[in-house]
C-alpha cells in the first residue's frame, strides 16, 4: 500500500504502543520536505508513552477522541486504539 504523506494534517487516536515511534518517525527530520505535520494525539490516557512522547516532540494532546474531528483541515486519522466507542465519533 502506498501512502502519499505529502502536506498531509495527521491526526493520531490511541497513545499506546506504537505511538510513539509512529510520532518519532512522522517527525524525522528526513521527512521535512514532505511537509506533513501531526496536530493532535488523543486518547483518555494521559500517562500513555504516545501522549508523553507528543508532549516532548511538542505535538498537543487530548483526552477527548472528539477533538480530532473538530480541526480544521485534518486529512488523515491514524486509529491505533482499539476502543468499541470510537466507530460512532470516526462515523461522524
Amino acid at each position: 500500500m502506498n501512502l502519499d504523506l505529502n502536506q498531509r494534517q495527521i491526526g493520531i487516536i490511541g497513545g499506546n504502543d506504537p505511538c510513539c515511534e509512529i510520532l518519532k518517525r512522522l517527525t524525522d527530520p528526513g521527512l521535512a520536505a514532505l511537509g506533513l505535520r501531526v496536530l493532535l494525539v488523543a486518547d483518555p490516557l494521559i500517562q500513555n508513552d504516545g501522549t508523553a512522547c507528543a508532549g516532548e516532540l511538542g505535538i498537543p494532546t487530548t483526552t477527548a477522541y472528539e477533538d480530532i474531528l473538530g480541526l480544521d483541515g485534518m486529512d488523515l486519522v491514524l486509529k491505533l486504539k482499539n476502543d468499541e466507542t470510537l466507530a460512532p465519533i470516526l462515523q461522524a
